[in-house]
């Protein structure tokens, strides 16, 4: 049986910042990381393993908390929690990149 909430955060954790986008290797790795995150993602909400994707709501680390929180609303559970986490990031999250995120979807909400 697979480690959804492992597997999650794992990918989750593989991402590019800011200065890492002229090496074609750390891109890629993001990029392979982006695509199995996404299906993943499709696992779990076709499981409906939302208890889950609550607990990832809650994860210390914001690029885990954003990416469970688009999960959450693209699944249309917890969206009370995941709009919080996103408008939480956008506000006070010291990663541009991930302010620039949360901004995103805030608006195409």
């Amino acid at each position: 049986m697979k480690d959804y909430y492992e597997l999650f955060v794992q990918l989750s954790l593989i991402y590019c910042k800011k200065e890492d986008y002229s090496c074609s290797k750390k891109v890629k790795a993001h990029n392979a990381a982006q695509n199995k995150l996404l299906k993943l993602q499709n696992e779990l909400i076709k499981n409906k393993n939302y208890d889950i994707m609550l607990s990832l709501l809650d994860h210390e680390d914001d690029h885990v908390a954003l990416n469970a929180a688009m999960m959450c609303l693209k699944a249309n559970v917890h969206n009370r929690q995941a709009r919080l986490i996103i408008e939480r990031i956008y506000t006070s999250s010291k990663d541009e990149l991930l302010r620039f995120s949360a901004d995103m979807i805030l608006h195409g909400i």
